[in-house]
Order: C-alpha cells, then structure tokens, then sequence
C-alpha cells in the first residue's frame, strides 16, 4: 500500500509540475519564446543606450565646439593685434635696429597664426571624430534593429 502511496504521491508531483508548466507556457515552446523575447529587450535595451549615448556626444561636441571657437575668435584677435603691434620706440632709428625689430615683428605674427591654425585644426579633428563615433553608434544602432527584425520573423 505505501508503494502505491509513492506512486500516486510522485504522480501527483509531476502532474503539478506539468500544469504549472502548461500555465506559464514553459514548456519548450515557451523557453524559446521567452529566450526571444528577453533577445529583443535586450536588443531593444542596448539602441536606447546607443541613442542616449548619441545625444551625450552631441552635447559634449556642442560644448567643445564653443569652447574652441570662443578660443578662435581670442587667437584671430591676437593675430590681428600681431600685425598691428608696431612700437616705433622699439623699431628704432637705425637699419640694424629696424632689422632686429623685423625678425621679432614676424615672429610673433608667425605664433599667432601658428595658435590659429592649431584651434582650427583641432574644430576639425573634434568634428572628425564626432562623425565618426556618431557613424559607427548609427551602424550598431542598424544592426541592432536588424536584428530584432529576424528575431520578429523567427517567433
């Protein structure tokens, strides 16, 4: 008699376990719809961190862009300044001091410009590399939702 205890205590187990099953629909169908429904929130989950790490780098870029061009705007002030800075106490008399005076005059000219070619380039190099990061957050952003796609057309 306890035998048929086991048995029918055993049964009734797997009975529960199987209804529990059918409930949730975690038989086999339902683990892999829902392993392709956790891909697609996780899929889902991964574009809006891209999309918001986008919009950080559009921030930051708008914020570096400012900071530079303010910082060109001063270096193309200071050029000018290096062309208009004529002392005619320090340029002298002489040919000899006039000739001194030369070389220190287009020296400083040459840093100012120097400084604005240097600003300039680096708005290039910061837009460059915002494109960049952009472009590839855009490709991984597409295969992302490329993704979700076939997952879709597999369920």
């Amino acid at each position: 008699m306890s035998e048929v205890n086991n048995n029918v205590e055993a049964n009734n187990k797997f009975g529960i376990t199987r209804r529990v099953l059918a409930f949730f629909n975690i038989g086999d169908d339902g683990k892999v719809d829902s392993f392709f429904i956790g891909l697609e929130k996780e899929c889902k989950s991964e574009i809006a961190r891209r999309k918001q790490n986008i919009g950080s780098l559009e921030f930051e870029q708008e914020s570096t862009l400012a900071n530079l061009n303010d910082d060109l705007e001063d270096a193309k002030l200071a050029l000018e300044n290096a062309w208009l800075n004529v002392n005619p106490e320090t340029v002298g008399s002489t040919r000899e001091s006039q000739k001194a005076y030369r070389a220190q005059y287009i020296a400083g000219i040459d840093r100012a410009t120097a400084t604005v070619e240097e600003i300039e380039d680096s708005i290039k190099d910061v837009i460059s590399n915002y494109d960049k990061k952009i472009e590839k957050l855009e490709k991984e952003i597409k295969e992302l939702n490329y993704r979700i796609e076939k997952i879709n057309s597999v369920k």
